[in-house]
C-alpha cells in the first residue's frame, strides 16, 4: 500500500470554484512556488504594493485588509 506524504496530499487537492455573488467576500492568497519566498527584499515588497494599489484602484475593488508574509501575500477583499 502506498501512503502519500502531507505535501503530496496538499498539492494534489483540487479547490472548489469560488462563489461569485454581489457582496461576497474573498480571502485571496498569492503563494510562492514550493512555498518559497515571493519577496526577496524591500524593493520587491514595494513593487508588489504599488502594483496591487494600481490594480485595486483601476478595478474599483475594495480591500479591507492585507498582509505581506515572507511566503505569501493575503489581501482580503469582497
Amino acid at each position: 500500500m502506498m501512503v502519500k506524504s502531507a505535501m503530496d496530499k496538499e498539492t494534489s487537492m483540487q479547490r472548489q470554484a469560488r462563489i461569485d455573488a454581489p457582496g461576497a467576500l474573498h480571502h485571496i492568497i498569492c503563494r510562492g512556488i514550493e512555498r518559497r519566498k515571493i519577496f526577496l527584499n524591500d524593493s520587491d515588497r514595494n513593487d508588489f504594493v504599488d502594483r496591487l494599489s494600481r490594480i485595486m484602484t483601476g478595478s474599483e475593488t475594495l480591500c479591507y485588509a492585507w498582509a505581506l508574509i515572507p511566503i505569501s501575500a493575503r489581501p482580503h477583499s469582497p
